[in-house]
């Protein structure tokens, strides 16, 4: 499989090279059912060498034999003739023929070198078929392993092959093939030197010196990034530094497999081997548990699984990561994180622990013990993770010297209704040595106490007309879903929850309004009304006052920032710290009722608008709601609050439909005024009609109780005069916000507008 940067990178040469005439003709011995495919394949890859090197285009004449029986090769090439074994499987046959072919090239270039290291590396490397190689064989080399087998004084044989596709797997996959393609750019200019060709013995150990002095992304030595992730509502809550960088992390990946490998659950026997040098060294039988704590390769690479296995961890990581991961190109090094195959940025690897979460929380309870007795244990905060019941897992990643790469530490905070997955790498650093750091900055987590919040969702619309859709993948209670199958009337039944794994659910509505709802959907039979339906002012008004069915459950923390920034923005932060108070203490009022709150205004108004918040403003409210998280108003009532003001505004209506709300006849001289919370209609005719403000202010949607009403000359119109925003009721916010610029505290200022005293909550 060609690489598609080698592409890109000759293009512009290939335009320039299309008069040539220069080319590779193949001839074949006898005729072959995939005689023209074969045929392209060998002259295409012959002509991109060609580019990509820089050489000038000469002809070149192969003859094609498929006539070899041999139980160790699949192809030899003797000059210009390559013999195909007769019994090859045909999926082997394009990567081979590649193989050979880059033999016939590099020979063609260099002619007198024989060093068969030096011209393998280049064969297994321009084919690409060191995967081949690499993914048919069991034996799963460490890059220690791999240099020490290779600097062996001992001929190239099939354990070195290994070792030397090992190496150029872990080159390849970690972006590096510069280092490749500069020792061969200087190989090819040197190879016809005398003094050169003197030295050819010794190319090998060259070779390994300047791959471990290389340091791959010059740029990212010093790369370092912190993600925290609210497992409960699917959203990233802090994100600093490099997270979304695309890199292999290391053995964080191992608690994923337990999930599809069943031969985990079993226990092994330690052997005497590098990979089973864990943990406490006179264990000889390890289970799973001992294992993860330890982060034990050996116990891992042990574990035999089968096609139907990795095909489903390969499809679900695919899923989680909306990648394209093959299975026959993984196998258990690749799953764990031990080779650089899989790459993920942090909120990839936090989509990971999501759905270990939700799929298998007994891991999660495991790596509570790595703290204790495992890879994170003996440092001086360890003991502090352990006392705080965060679970931990450690992964590193190790450059071409051997020394530590990156170092990574996630871990689980609160792993009951509301986790927060928090995840920090650094270049360079152990992961243990994260310890200190990862601890100061998840310690206002600890501290904080969220909680689950229930709402019913979509209110205002017909629930038959929208559309569901996970980016993801979809559990249905535990289970993998289809996206097919996500739509109202399949999922309709009572306690059915559905879980987006990392991601919000997108939502489509008829009318093309679009949402995101972040948190798990349960759909239920019935819902209570939340309002009177009979005071509904239309039909969608009506489906808001009834209730929704649909109801997410998401964490209070987002909840909390999603209404806040539905309700207003811009104000003083002992404001803000007050409104968050009041929006807690309302969720509280109906959770005591047992009914999921409502998204309207009839309760508070949910997800308007949330997407469009920067995130700046949504980080600097994470931090409000940690200042204000050990406090509390514990009051039984709702509390109301309005926009307020004092801002004069007019509002026209037709006088028609003045008197068709009152239910009246027409009259003349209509006219009105507010009296507390009721607005009084009169006519000449002496008809006196009392509405409440809040129906009047509803109906017309005015922007608060008017203070009167007068009809225009034309007799036609009739103009609302009014002033501020808002049912009048409870807080004043645009009052409140003066208060807050004078130097009232939130305590004060809530205790102005509701009489009451702002408790602190016992220290978690």
């Amino acid at each position: 499989m060609m690489k598609l940067k080698r592409l890109t990178l000759v293009l512009p040469l290939f335009l320039l090279s299309l008069s040539s005439k220069a080319e590779l003709k193949v001839h074949f011995t006898r005729d072959n059912d995939q005689q023209q495919a074969i045929q392209k394949v060998a002259q295409d890859f012959w002509f991109l060498e060609e580019q990509y090197w820089k050489m000038v285009p000469v002809e070149k004449e192969i003859e094609l034999d498929f006539s070899l029986v041999s139980a160790d090769h699949l192809a030899q090439t003797r000059g210009h003739r390559i013999n195909f074994n007769l019994y090859m499987d045909k999926k082997d046959l394009l990567s081979t023929l590649r193989h050979e072919i880059a033999h016939v090239f590099f020979s063609s270039q260099c002619p007198k070198i024989s060093d068969p290291f030096t011209q393998e590396l280049f064969a297994y490397w321009r084919s690409d078929d060191y995967l081949r190689i690499l993914y048919r064989n069991k034996k799963s080399y460490t890059k220690s392993e791999a240099l020490k087998e290779l600097r062996m004084s001992t001929s190239f044989n099939e354990t070195k092959t290994l070792a030397l596709a090992r190496l150029i797997n872990e080159v390849v996959k970690k972006d590096s093939e510069e280092v490749f393609e500069n020792w061969f750019f200087d190989l090819f200019r040197q190879c016809q030197s005398e003094t050169f060709l003197a030295n050819q013995n010794h190319l090998m150990e060259q070779f390994i010196a300047k791959i471990q002095g290389y340091r791959a992304r010059k740029d990212n030595l010093n790369s370092w990034g912190f993600i925290v992730f609210d497992s409960l509502a699917n959203e990233v809550i802090e994100a600093e530094g490099n997270w979304q960088l695309k890199q292999s992390p290391g053995s964080t990946l191992k608690p994923f497999a337990n999930t599809f490998f069943s031969d985990l659950k079993k226990t092994k026997n330690k052997r005497s081997t590098n990979d089973w040098g864990c943990g406490d060294q006179t264990r000889t039988l390890w289970d799973f548990s001992s294992a993860l704590n330890f982060s034990c390769n050996g116990f891992f690479l042990d574990t035999k699984y089968s096609a139907a296995e990795m095909e489903n961890y390969a499809q679900t990581l695919n899923m989680i990561l909306q990648s394209n991961y093959q299975a026959s190109w993984l196998n258990m090094a690749d799953a764990i994180g031990l080779w650089p195959t899989l790459k993920l940025n942090l909120r990839d690897l936090a989509g990971v622990y999501d759905y270990i979460l939700e799929k298998d929380p007994a891991t999660i309870e495991i790596l509570k013990r790595t703290a204790h007795k495992g890879t994170l244990s003996g440092a001086p905060d360890s003991v502090w993770f352990l006392n705080n019941g965060i679970a931990l897992k450690s992964g590193t990643t190790t450059g071409f010297d051997l020394s530590v790469e990156n170092g990574f530490v996630v871990a689980v905070i609160d792993s009951g209704t509301t986790p927060k997955i928090a995840i920090l790498y650094r270049s360079s650093y152990r992961p243990i040595d994260l310890l200190p750091e990862l601890k100061s900055r998840i310690l206002k987590y600890t501290k904080h106490t969220d909680s689950r919040a229930r709402v019913q969702v979509l209110s205002r619309f017909n629930l038959e007309s929208i559309q569901l859709h996970c980016p993801t993948l979809i559990l249905k209670n535990g289970r993998l879903l289809k996206e097919e199958e996500l739509n109202s009337k399949k999922i309709q039944h009572a306690g059915a929850k559905l879980s987006c794994i990392g991601s919000a659910f997108e939502v489509m509505t008829q009318d093309q309004v679009s949402r995101r709802l972040y948190g798990d959907l349960m759909l239920t039979l019935s819902s209570q009304a939340v309002a009177p339906v009979e005071r509904a002012r239309s039909e969608k008004n009506a489906r808001a006052r009834r209730g929704s069915q649909l109801i997410l459950s998401t964490s209070e923390w987002h909840y909390l920032k999603n209404v806040f920034f539905s309700e207003t923005q811009n104000r003083r932060k002992e404001l803000q710290k007050a409104m968050l108070l009041v929006i807690k203490n309302n969720l509280a009022f109906w959770q005591h009722k047992n009914i999921p709150i409502c998204d309207t205004t009839i309760c508070q108004v949910f997800n308007l608008g949330y997407e469009s918040v920067p995130e700046l403003e949504k980080k600097s409210l994470n931090q409000l709601i940690v200042d204000v998280g050990g406090f509390s108003l514990g009051s039984p009532r709702w509390l109301e609050y309005s926009l307020g003001g004092k801002k004069p505004w007019q509002h026209a209506v037709k006088v028609a439909d003045v008197f068709e709300f009152l239910k009246l006849e027409p009259a003349r001289n209509l006219s009105g005024f507010k009296a507390k919370d009721q607005f009084v209609f009169s006519t000449d005719s002496d008809n006196v009609n009392r509405i409440s403000c809040e129906g009047l202010r509803s109906f017309f949607r005015l922007k608060s109780c008017p203070d009167s009403f007068e009809v225009v000359e034309s007799g036609v119109e009739g103009i609302f005069h009014g002033r501020g925003e808002g049912h009048e009721r409870g807080m004043d916010l645009t009052e409140a916000n003066q208060l807050a610029i004078q130097g009232f505290n939130f305590d004060q200022i809530l205790e102005n507008y509701y009489d009451l005293k702002v408790q602190k909550n016992q220290s978690k």
